[in-house]
């Protein structure tokens, strides 16, 4: 895409959410002839980041609180998820709970297997916006026809803001019964997770002010979910960081809030792992992922060396990688990981533990995604305890806060315009 079609894009974005918000000023009696207020009526600071801890961003280098800046909203209570436990009401086959002692200890052969997989399933694809229904198919069969795909007890998903349902339906015919899944599309943080066993608990923290360039049009986070298998709990936290080598800054503060938000959980004797795309290159950047590693207090897993590849995006043999395309590149890198808690009083996973990179294929041989997925079998070390379970959080939920209809029209406004400039430029 050359600049003049993304400038033209950007214009064509902005325009719809700038309108709403100009129009929301002139309503307000309380807002200043030269400063406008957020839909949550914080008044912007004098640059990109505002005094409520909301992001302020347009491509022109305008970086205020002025008529033609885009706002963020970043309120908590505007975050929507859906939760669901299927086990009652399908014929899928799901693992179930034991509810064992709370003192009771496992041993090294208790293990969780769990997956991290980035679908690309964006608007911005390589194959196109109208070949993403038929791709999220083909991924959803993988998971729910192949020897492999529904071997896991855990699978966390980044990228999933195009056919979140598609991926849905093929992960419950795969056995994933219980799921928690952001529903709000390309307005959303992409993320899902599905296990084969209950979800105790599950949560979502956003990024917020902590992005840069197109990463603040939509709204990337961490998802929490508390799992509890056959009496044994892990906690995993589910992420997508800002893309781009070049960003490493911005993604040490979403570290910082992704670190902060795992310590206020209080999580005790159980084991935490973090998952996700982190855009993180371990292999050509190895100091910056040391520097991940220190700022998340995490220590990564063995690759194993029986492991397909050790690249999770991979121009040489991915042919869903176009280095030509917007936002893609040509070198092999190592950015999709699954890491562990390594803080001062945190639980160790049991030896033996090892990862892998998988290439999953369809029926035809070709590739699913422009990331390859990580893959763990995680043991449970000696000084894990066993847990009671714990009340769950409830079934289907929509979390809509009062004060989030300009937001919301804004956040629907900015769908429409960015579908409306994809079709044009895909059929131009």
């Amino acid at each position: 895409m050359k600049f003049s079609s993304l400038l033209l894009f950007a214009t064509v974005l902005l325009l719809p959410a700038a309108v709403l918000s100009t129009n929301a000023a002139e309503e307000s009696s309380e807002v200043p002839p030269t400063r406008q207020l957020l839909p949550n009526g914080s008044e912007c600071s004098e640059s990109s980041q505002c005094d409520s801890g909301c992001c302020v961003w347009n491509p022109f280098a305008n970086e205020v609180c002025d008529d033609d800046a885009w706002y963020r909203d970043c309120m908590e209570e505007d975050y929507t998820f859906v939760y669901a436990d299927l086990t009652s009401n399908t014929g899928s086959t799901c693992a179930s709970t034991t509810g064992t002692a709370a003192d009771t200890t496992v041993t090294d052969e208790t293990s969780v297997l769990i997956m991290t997989y980035n679908l690309y399933l964006i608007l911005l694809a390589s194959d196109g916006p109208a070949s993403l229904d038929d791709r999220a198919d083909r991924i959803a069969a993988w998971f729910a026809q192949s020897p492999e795909g529904g071997t896991y007890d855990v699978v966390a998903f980044q990228e999933t803001w195009v056919a979140p349902d598609t991926i849905r339906d093929g992960m419950i015919a795969a056995g994933y019964c219980h799921y928690v899944y952001d529903d709000r599309g390309t307005l959303g943080s992409g993320l899902a997770l599905y296990s084969k066993h209950p979800i105790e608990r599950h949560d979502f923290r956003g990024y917020q002010n902590a992005c840069a360039s197109v990463d603040c049009a939509v709204d990337k986070g961490v998802s929490y979910v508390r799992i509890n298998k056959d009496g044994t709990m892990i906690n995993v936290f589910n992420t997508h960081a800002m893309f781009s080598v070049d960003n490493h800054d911005v993604r040490k503060r979403q570290y910082d809030v992704m670190r902060t938000y795992i310590d206020e959980q209080n999580i005790q004797d159980e084991l935490v792992l973090m998952v996700g795309d982190f855009n993180e290159d371990k292999i050509n950047t190895p100091a910056l992922y040391d520097t991940m590693l220190s700022d998340l207090a995490a220590q990564d897993f063995v690759l194993d060396q029986d492991s397909i590849t050790v690249y999770s995006y991979d121009p040489v043999t991915n042919d869903l990688i176009d280095p030509e395309s917007a936002g893609a590149g040509s070198v092999q890198q190592a950015l999709d990981h699954i890491l562990y808690d390594d803080s001062d009083g945190a639980i160790a996973p049991g030896s033996g533990s090892t990862c892998e990179y998988l290439t999953p294929k369809d029926s035809d041989g070709k590739d699913l995604s422009d990331h390859f997925p990580m893959s763990c079998d995680v043991m449970f070390g000696e000084n894990l305890v066993v847990a009671a379970s714990s009340d769950s959080s409830g079934s289907s939920q929509s979390l809509l806060g009062s004060n989030s209809s300009l937001w919301l029209l804004s956040r629907v406004a900015l769908a429409a315009a960015l579908g409306a400039a994809l079709t044009a430029f895909e059929y131009s």
